[in-house]
């Protein structure tokens, strides 16, 4: 009598998870898991990062859908959109990239500023180290910011 109990509780629990996964389906979530290897699975698209810090984005196969993304929220919602059957948001891509090229000129100027001694150079890089922050900024926000909503789904 005891193993029908059990059988009946899996059951139920069965369902429900079913019954919740459809409900966040409807409202555009896929609901992640994590897969044996520490990955994030999101339907039938798995995130992970390579030694470089940047994340990529794999089919069940394997096959490499997008790499080198800054940002894991990007990551995220690239993969959402992908299980949902959308086609690959380039303006969040575009974004993620405009992200990384803004970081990396940041990461320079604030290295070649350590190292001027010239008044009018450290000028000059400072405007850029703005404008490149700013930019950072800008990109990552759009990024966020849809992050964001996708939480409130949830």
């Amino acid at each position: 009598m005891k193993h029908t109990t059990e059988q009946q509780i899996f059951k139920k629990i069965d369902v429900l998870s079913q019954k919740i996964r459809r409900q966040f389906l409807e409202k555009g979530v896929v609901l992640p898991s994590q897969d044996k290897e520490g990955k994030i699975r999101i339907g039938k698209f798995t995130i992970g990062k390579n030694k470089d810090g940047f994340f990529n984005i794999n089919d069940t196969t394997g096959f490499l859908i997008v790499d080198q993304i800054n940002l894991a929220q990007t990551a995220i919602l690239l993969s959402n959109k992908l299980a949902l059957g959308k086609m690959l948001d380039k303006t969040l891509l575009e974004n993620d990239r405009q992200y990384g090229y803004a970081l990396f000129e940041e990461t320079l100027q604030k290295q070649a500023l350590t190292r001027s001694q010239d008044t009018d150079r450290i000028c000059l890089l400072l405007n850029r180290l703005a404008k490149s922050s700013s930019k950072r900024k800008l990109h990552q926000t759009y990024i966020i910011s849809n992050f964001e909503k996708l939480k409130k789904i949830t």
